[in-house]
């Protein structure tokens, strides 16, 4: 009995001695590290970062024991959470042989009363077995105006620092909101830029004012969905918008309602609407001149003109390489009604005035990027002239055969050579091949010279009396 107690201790003792030298104490063990360095994109003061992720690894045989891990400095910046404990500051925590543990990071950084964004640094220190080592920790801390739900009064905003809109905003009656070249706004999630009084963007070449989600964070920059875009109520009028880029929404640009009272009205030049859930411009019994503009890779349409209207669009393209999800709808519709007996039991109608397409492109991956609703007994006025067109020409022949409404159309297919790399937003013409060079009707340029002799690079589009289609005039050598 005695020597199976002995036998018993013995395993015991020898069992804790192997536990014992599973640690390893030598000095000269390192940590790995995923990176060196963890670094965030800009962030808005008081507002906090997304949360990045350092994993620390052990490549050893033996356990290694991290005597202490801790934040540099003792500001309130950056927070840590450490295998699942939230702390700046932790003690004696144990790798495993091959094993990892993470460290999850995020960052707030105070308001500094400064317009240029300022750089925040830290670092997290490791010691093990009396080695030190390090990650550095980057960001940079930018200050903005902040609006809350607010009603805007007659007012200009300048581009010393950016505009966070959260529980959106609205442009009052009888009000005007003028944006100067430079400015940027963002907006939380579903967050809504509503005008009932007048818009004015002002923006200039390589200086657009932009309108967006309110995460910088890099993967960020071409996410749908991010904020609700810009609704022109009803009798919003003179709104005008020069060089703008206004993406990530779910609705780009909102025009009129269902039954307008006032019209709504817009003049856009210049500028690009892309990435949004729905649709880049959809507008309601409104009326919109749209010069120089790129409208692009949405998941629905990229333009719906709905229950009527008055529109002009000059050298526009509209390009929708969309890849997130199932698109089935064409990327350009135009129709005299809107049937919303499934909403409220009515059916509305208005008269399509005018909706005129020349010197632009209408192109997409689906075999028909453009459709047509149209109430007989209702005026239904549209014209295509000098435009490049993906249509189905066995699906809309009918439309397509009328030279009422289309006069000069290029016709491409999937194979047609068009952009320079349109699914890296490159939608340059293609500088070989493009169906699009020399397509132009120069007598509309003519007619709109300060609106279209420049293209929106500002490239003379009249240099050789042979205008390209769409936004961009094609770069080359002789132009």
């Amino acid at each position: 009995m005695k020597n199976i107690s002995f036998f018993i201790l013995s395993f015991f003792v020898f069992v804790i001695s192997c536990q014992k030298e599973t640690i390893l104490d030598d000095p000269s063990a390192h940590l790995e590290f995923s990176t060196d360095t963890v670094c965030f994109d800009t962030v808005f003061t008081t507002i906090g970062s997304v949360t990045q992720e350092l994993k620390i690894y052990n490549r050893y045989n033996q356990t290694l024991v991290i005597e202490e891990i801790k934040l540099v400095q003792e500001y309130d910046y950056f927070r840590l959470n450490i295998n699942g404990t939230s702390a700046n500051n932790l003690k004696n925590i144990e790798i495993e042989a091959k094993d990892s543990l993470y460290i999850f990071i995020e960052v707030t950084v105070n308001p500094n009363l400064q317009n240029a964004p300022i750089e925040i640094l830290d670092s997290i220190i490791f010691i093990t077995n009396k080695n030190v080592q390090n990650v550095k920790l980057q960001a940079f801390g930018q200050d903005m105006h902040l609006l809350d739900g607010q009603y805007i009064n007659t007012q200009i905003w300048q581009a010393d620092k950016p505009y966070y809109i959260i529980n959106s905003m609205l442009i009052d009656s009888l009000e005007t909101l003028t944006i100067e070249a430079g400015a940027k706004l963002h907006f939380s999630r579903n967050s809504t830029l509503y005008v009932k009084g007048t818009l004015l963007i002002k923006g200039d070449y390589e200086n657009e004012v932009i309108l967006q989600g309110s995460r910088l964070e890099h993967i960020y920059t071409d996410v749908a969905g991010q904020w609700n875009g810009i609704v022109f109520l009803d009798g919003s009028q003179n709104n005008e918008i020069d060089y703008a880029i206004i993406k990530n929404a779910v609705i780009g640009l909102n025009i009129g309602f269902i039954k307008n009272n006032l019209r709504p009205s817009l003049k856009i030049s210049n500028s690009r609407i892309e990435h949004h859930t729905y649709s880049g411009i959809y507008a309601l019994d409104s009326k919109i001149l749209a010069t120089n503009c790129i409208i692009s890779n949405c998941g629905y349409y990229l333009t719906a003109l709905v229950n009527g209207g008055n529109y002009e669009f000059y050298h526009c393209t509209f390009s929708n390489y969309w890849n997130l999800s199932v698109r089935n709808e064409p990327s350009l519709v135009i129709t005299n009604f809107l049937d919303a007996t499934n909403f409220n039991g009515q059916f509305y109608s208005n008269p399509l005035e005018k909706a005129f397409f020349g010197n632009s492109i209408v192109y997409g991956t689906n075999i028909n990027e453009i459709g047509f609703g149209k109430k007989e007994d209702i005026q239904f006025n549209y014209l295509f002239e000098n435009v490049l067109l993906k249509a189905d020409q066995s699906e809309i022949s009918e439309e397509l055969n009328n030279i009422n409404h289309f006069k000069s159309i290029v016709y491409a297919n999937n194979s047609s050579k068009i952009f320079v790399n349109p699914m890296k937003y490159n939608f340059n013409l293609d500088t070989i091949e493009s169906l699009a060079k020399d397509k132009g009707n120069l007598n509309f340029i003519n007619s709109y010279p300060t609106l279209l002799q420049l293209d929106m690079i500002k490239k003379d589009r009249t240099a050789d009396f042979k205008p390209d289609l769409g936004a961009l005039e094609q770069k080359e050598k002789n132009k």
